[in-house]
């Protein structure tokens, strides 16, 4: 808030008061309340005239040097009060700041072991899958029956497994290093 908006609170604060303590005396010294219907006067502009009435009322008590002791340490005060509120609301942006970096931080780590993990793993099946298949061409040019079987056999159960499962268990690996986490042994 700037110092224009803490004066123009503090002054619509002191209208509501007298506007307040108006209605108060006016209810309780009549003992009835005027209508403002068959004077001739709109509601706002009778409104108008009311708010008039009360600038005006707060004013001849300004002159008062209690009261324009009194307002100055409510703007003091306001004032005060508007800066903690700024700093409180920086310091926790700055929080949120700081805990957006660290989770950033810790998918960007994730990220880069599952990359890992599964530039390795595909590079392992490569190999192994080249070497499985010398080893079916050895067989089918030797006319090894067995051995094709068996090699056949190990290249559809290599196919079949799936790196992918591999990665709940390095999930969880990785949870379980995360700040905070209990690890159940």
């Amino acid at each position: 808030m700037n110092f224009k908006q803490i004066l123009k609170s503090l002054l619509s604060q002191a209208l509501n008061q007298s506007s307040e303590s108006d209605d108060t005396n006016n209810s309780s010294s009549s003992g009835t309340k005027t209508p403002l219907m068959g004077t001739g006067k709109s509601k706002e502009g009778a409104k108008k005239q009311s708010k008039t009435k009360q600038v005006t009322q707060v004013a001849k008590e300004l002159y008062n040097p209690v009261d324009v002791l009194t307002a100055i340490k409510q703007l003091g005060e306001k004032a005060m009060e508007a800066v903690k509120f700024c700093e409180e609301q920086e310091t926790k942006r700055e929080e949120i700041r700081a805990q957006r970096d660290r989770e950033i931080e810790i998918i960007r780590a994730q990220r880069e072991m599952i990359m890992t993990y599964l530039e390795k793993t595909f590079d392992e099946r490569r190999m192994i899958f080249n070497k499985q298949f010398e080893i079916l061409d050895n067989a089918v040019s030797k006319g090894d029956t067995e051995l094709l079987a068996t090699t056949l056999d190990s290249i559809n159960q290599l196919a079949t497994s799936s790196p992918f499962k591999s990665l709940l268990d390095l999930k969880a690996g990785s949870d379980a290093l995360r700040p905070g986490s209990t690890i159940d042994i």
